[in-house]
């Protein structure tokens, strides 16, 4: 009894394991929009709840990382766009908003942020009057009423032969229901099998949608495109299907015929770009702890959704910023080539402190790094030492004033200060940075003493 009721137990808990596995995947940072469209039908002049939500690379939920303020444009058909700007407060995965298309056709709404992928939806919207438009009766619908010919409930075709079976016109080309393919959203997608394009298929120019249940049949010559064939039912204006690749360059999505047939608009191809699924950046430095007298590398690599460095398809700008502290760069922003997946350049401190560092670039979330710049204690005690001794030294063989000690102080500092950061023939500033080297270039910069500055305004270019 007792292992029945642990057995029991045990395919309870794993039954709400099971349960819960979805809300326990790990999601990643926020890589793009997605708007969600709503019914398929949307009337002029009604309001529309539309979702905006954040997803990660794998298409999973993700929450926005701080007060995200993204950009929403309508584009009517008219051709006239409208803006709007929809607040994502820190932690939110979604937010709503609302649309009243005042203008019967198709409306293409787009959601805009700088850090992540752009998303955009189409909707067909319809006369509001024409929901409410009477079905028409058939031809025989009055052949039953009180005021017939044999009374009430007495039917003609009882006593009447039968018509002939009405043989259907032929349906001109011009009489064929209007189709155009479209694809959103118009950005680059990811070549990573899980970024999609949205393909339509439009009805134009019906005033009450498809007058039955068009099949679109569509060839694509590389990637995924789920289902192969688009469906408009009847009643509505639109269908869609969607498009996926894993490799990199361009997908062509071909019109080859419907059921029944239809009469295409505009280009029946459409080209549909995928690029390297590039999805993140990373920004590290090393060391990450320097000291006033070193340099830090800063390295940027772009990463793919697994986190390692994939090569760009297309030259991208990453823009690095100086957020805190004191420093300097190397420059500003990195251009990476076809084919580079890692830049580097240099940072030099100015003051102590914590240094903070971003990258940026179009499409992908801010990354920030931090170095930590400290005094160089040892290396000014190891300058102070030499200086000191080689005053001493200057002092004995010279047979000079006291002072000459303390000169040697400030002309052994002056001596090793130059071969750090002026770059002097004789060392090298690496060299320079041993703390063996420290005591010993300042000694000869000691006993030299006033002797030092000449050289030193020479390699600086000041006149003598």
């Amino acid at each position: 009894m007792r292992n029945f009721v642990a057995r029991r137990a045990l395919r309870s808990w794993l039954g709400w394991l099971l349960c819960l596995a979805p809300l326990l995947t790990w999601a990643g940072p926020p890589v793009k929009l997605v708007v969600d469209q709503p019914h398929s039908e949307i009337w002029s002049g009604l309001s529309n709840t539309i979702r905006l939500r954040l997803l990660d690379a794998n298409n999973q939920p993700a929450a926005a990382p701080r007060d995200w303020r993204v950009q929403l444009h309508y584009a009517a058909p008219d051709g006239s766009v409208r803006n709007d700007m929809l607040l994502l407060p820190t932690g939110t995965q979604s937010a709503d908003f609302h649309f009243t298309p005042d203008l019967a056709g198709v409306w293409e709404i787009s959601a805009t942020h700088p850090e992540l992928r752009d998303a955009m939806v189409m909707l067909s919207a319809r006369e509001r009057s024409e929901r409410h438009s009477p079905t028409p009766s058939g031809g025989a619908s009055g052949t039953r009423g009180s005021g017939g010919v044999g009374g009430p409930g007495f039917d003609l075709g009882e006593i009447l032969p039968p018509s002939p079976t009405p043989v259907p016109a032929p349906v001109t080309t011009s009489e064929r229901p209007r189709v155009e393919l479209r694809a959103a959203p118009r950005r680059k997608l990811l070549a990573d099998g899980k970024d999609e394009a949205t393909i339509y298929s439009l009805l134009s120019g019906a005033q009450s949608g498809a007058p039955q249940d068009i099949t679109v049949r569509l060839l694509n010559d590389d990637g995924n495109l789920s289902p192969s064939e688009v469906v408009i039912p009847q009643g509505q204006f639109s269908g869609a299907t969607r498009l996926t690749s894993e490799h990199v360059g361009t997908v062509t999505v071909e019109f080859l015929g419907s059921a029944p047939a239809v009469q295409m608009l505009g280009d029946p191809r459409l080209h549909v770009a995928f690029g390297a699924p590039i999805t993140g950046l990373e920004l590290t430095a090393s060391p990450p702890r320097i000291n006033f007298f070193e340099h830090a590398e800063l390295v940027v690599r772009l990463l793919n959704p697994q986190g390692t460095p994939v090569a760009a398809d297309e030259l991208r700008e990453v823009f690095i910023t100086l957020e805190g502290g004191g420093g300097q760069l190397e420059r500003g922003n990195l251009s990476f080539a076809v084919g580079d997946a890692e830049q580097r350049l240099r940072f030099s401190p100015t003051r102590g402190g914590v240094v903070a560092l971003a990258a940026a670039s179009p499409d992908l979330l801010t990354v920030r790094t931090a170095i930590t710049v400290e005094w160089p204690l040892a290396a000014l005690l190891a300058s102070a030492v030499g200086g000191l001794l080689g005053g001493l030294l200057a002092f004995w063989l010279e047979k000079g004033q006291w002072w000459r000690i303390a000169m040697g102080l400030v002309t052994g500092f002056m001596l090793y200060w130059a071969a750090v950061f002026a770059g002097l023939e004789w060392v090298s500033p690496a060299l320079a940075l041993n703390p063996l080297s420290a005591v010993a270039i300042s000694i000869i910069g000691g006993w030299l003493g006033a002797k030092v500055f000449a050289p030193l305004l020479k390699r600086l270019g000041v006149p003598g």
